[in-house]
């Protein structure tokens, strides 16, 4: 069937797509009308084949969210240190990484302090230290002489867990 040279087809604007993100749809409405009179009548009276299409599929910004890796190990093994993981924003439909503009939520944070332990060097003795003895007090005569007397461990840190008993003047 030719385009009839009576009737045509109409159509309006498109709506808004019904999904604020990700695959949606969008109407418009679509009518016959006759040329001359310029009125609406049924759609039987313009050719079918023509006729516009009064609904399709729309898609607007990809419907996206934060994806987090796993924390990674701490960044030592002994003391203050980080953890780390990978952060991206991706579209909740397939997974594939988008501009984190599309992410509304806010970011996770990707790095996060730890402490660790398994990696230190636990003191296993402690030992008395002593400095030199210092001149004595007097020139001629009684006099006294000091020295500083410590607990420390292999590690160099002073401590409390020295025997007493073997404790040197």
């Amino acid at each position: 069937m030719q385009d009839s040279p009576y009737y045509l087809w109409r159509h309006g604007h498109w709506t808004e797509c019904s999904a604020a993100c990700g695959e949606g749809e969008r109407k418009r409405q679509v009518g016959c009308y006759n040329k001359s009179s310029g009125k609406q009548v049924d759609d039987y009276n313009c050719p079918q084949k023509s006729k516009p299409h009064s609904k399709e599929v729309c898609k607007s910004q990809p419907c996206a969210s934060w994806r987090s890796s796993e924390w990674s190990a701490c960044s030592t093994s002994c003391g203050q240190g980080v953890m780390r993981r990978k952060v991206q924003c991706v579209d909740s439909s397939n997974q594939d990484q988008v501009d984190e503009k599309y992410c509304l939520d806010p970011r996770p944070v990707e790095e996060v302090p730890c402490y660790a332990t398994s990696g230190c060097v636990t003191p296993s003795s402690y030992s008395w230290r002593t400095s030199r003895w210092s001149e004595c007090s007097a020139a001629c005569g009684r006099g006294t002489r000091r020295r500083v007397v410590e607990c420390y461990n292999e590690l160099n840190q002073p401590g409390r867990s020295c025997d007493m008993s073997t404790k040197p003047e």
